[in-house]
């Protein structure tokens, strides 16, 4: 089975999990069935919020 990869913005991070798509997401991720991507930029804008920093898709 080919995994798909889906690069993630600022915007996608689901701190509060009140993302219903991004739940989606991430349960397919744990499942194996696609993986996500956070950028080097994500990781910049979310830096200083802890919270967001924690959710952080490697």
């Amino acid at each position: 089975m080919k995994v798909i990869k889906l690069t993630i913005d600022t915007n996608l991070v689901n701190v509060k999990n009140s993302l219903p798509s991004m739940n989606t997401l991430e349960r397919w991720e744990v499942e194996g069935k696609v993986t996500l991507i956070g950028t080097e930029r994500l990781r910049m804008e979310t830096e200083n919020h802890p919270k967001q920093t924690k959710k952080l898709i490697p």
